[in-house]
């Protein structure tokens, strides 16, 4: 069998009994933070031009709009909720792969299992199926992303999506085959989007969400597509990458071990190579220091996290939008070193202005150390950090594993802070116990019939009007 049917194969004929119990708790836990980011992204800027053209252009459906409430064809919906998502880079990252998933799958699943009326079952397997193809597929990249011009989350999410809603349509190898080759011509994500901060950053994922579905509806509906999407000899491996895969390795154990399980949940709202260094500097803030007493702050990362988060310097040092600070390696470290932590409110065309911040980031000197190398786990940045403080001491804080990986997961209050700071910038206020009750419709998702039990507790806990930005 060729790749592309090696993939086709796995989607169609994994059976839910299949998915070990500890990868089903993984996957539940990122449905739970996904929902927590889609309140954040609901008041984020970006989201309202996507609502409107979705409302305008959509028309009436069967999928929920999640925390703006009303209902849309599951394209549409799964275009706002993915977008909501990913606003603010506070979705998970499958660090060996450098993407996150959940923003795609998890909203593409829900919007189609709504619409066609799948049970909470047969949404998990199809988020397990859809996290793990995506996953996967960034795993055979050998080259970091944007050393050619790509984001792996969208560029690859597009056939996570598809899996997802191939397996909820359940589609036979054949034509799950045609709906890959299908999201084939469908895939894309630049990352130009980024390079000029721009709000397409937030939206890509979200196209490749409507994509993956579109895919597989047109699929169904008897449209075909190449059955060597990846492989081929003018596949997706060739023309996108370049040749530069090892497929056996996106290959190794499909269907027996799930990538799904090693997926790691973001405490802060920023590029993921930032977090390491954060941590260091929560650890010195818990440790007693404070900005007045720092002199300067050295950071030595490796190349990606170098090349991600350090350069353009004079863009990182004083970030012109929301997406430059979000990566920006002194802005983030400088926010958790004067605060203890960096929330939601530091990115906003204000807080990103704050003197105090950018007085602090400038004492923050950053240099590549080789011996930090790019291994297979290419998004865990190991930093090792030095603060030099005024009265000539020298205090070092080195993190190996960030917060929120396998290694060194959140904790449950940990969880709850960060739900809690998504309610706090939603575009809606949410009763308190929100959390508690999402909590508790996720964790029995496989019990439920009717998945509107679960979207509906975004439209019944709101409480009061939409809240004036």
């Amino acid at each position: 069998m060729g790749f592309t049917e090696q993939i086709a194969s796995f989607i169609s004929d994994l059976d839910y009994s299949d998915i070990p119990t500890e990868t089903l708790k993984s996957v539940k836990a990122t449905v739970l933070d996904y929902f927590a980011c889609t309140l954040a992204g609901s008041a984020a800027p970006g989201v309202d031009a996507v609502v409107r053209v979705a409302r305008d252009q959509g028309g009436e459906g069967r999928s929920t709009v999640l925390v703006l409430g009303g209902k849309m064809p599951p394209m549409w919906a799964s275009m706002v909720n993915s977008t909501m998502g990913h606003a603010f880079d506070f979705d998970d990252t499958y660090d060996a792969a450098v993407l996150h998933t959940s923003t795609i799958v998890v909203p593409a699943a829900l919007a189609l299992a709504e619409s066609i009326g799948a049970s909470g079952r047969d949404f998990l397997c199809a988020v397990a199926v859809g996290m793990e193809v995506h996953c996967r597929l960034g795993l055979a990249a050998t080259l970091q992303p944007a050393e050619l011009g790509w984001i792996y989350t969208p560029l690859m999410g597009t056939f996570g999506s598809a899996a997802a809603s191939a397996r909820l349509l359940k589609q036979n190898e054949e034509k799950t085959l045609d709906t890959l080759g299908l999201a084939y011509s469908l895939a894309s994500g630049n990352h130009q989007a980024l390079n000029e901060g721009t709000l397409a950053k937030r939206v890509q994922p979200a196209f490749s969400a409507s994509n993956g579905i579109l895919a597989a509806l047109l699929s169904k509906s008897g449209l075909t597509g190449p059955h060597q999407a990846f492989e081929g000899s003018d596949g997706f491996f060739k023309v996108y990458l370049r040749g530069n895969v090892n497929p056996e390795r996106a290959l190794s154990s499909l269907g027996h071990e799930f990538k799904v399980a090693d997926l790691s949940l973001k405490p802060y709202p920023c590029c993921r190579h930032t977090h390491s260094a954060i941590d260091s500097m929560v650890n010195a803030y818990r440790a007693g220091i404070r900005a007045e007493s720092v002199k300067q702050v050295q950071l030595r990362v490796n190349q990606a996290a170098f090349h991600a988060v350090c350069e353009p310097a004079d863009l990182k040092y004083s970030p012109r939008t929301i997406v430059d600070a979000q990566f920006s390696l002194p802005y983030t470290a400088a926010c958790a070193l004067l605060q203890g932590w960096v929330y939601l409110s530091d990115f906003s065309s204000e807080a990103i202005r704050r003197p105090e911040i950018l007085a602090l980031a400038s004492k923050v000197k950053f240099s590549v150390d080789e011996s930090l190398g790019d291994d297979e786990k290419r998004n865990i940045t190991p930093v090792r950090a030095t603060i030099k403080l005024i009265d000539g001491r020298e205090e070092r804080f080195n993190v190996q594993a960030p917060k929120g990986s396998p290694a060194n997961s959140m904790s449950l209050e940990e969880t709850k802070t960060k739900f809690s700071d998504c309610m706090r910038q939603s575009n809606r206020a949410f009763n308190d116990d929100l959390f508690g009750l999402l909590s508790a419709q996720v964790g029995n998702l496989e019990e439920l019939t009717d998945l509107g039990e679960l979207t509906r507790m975004f439209v019944t806990s709101v409480k009061g009007a939409p809240r004036a930005r």
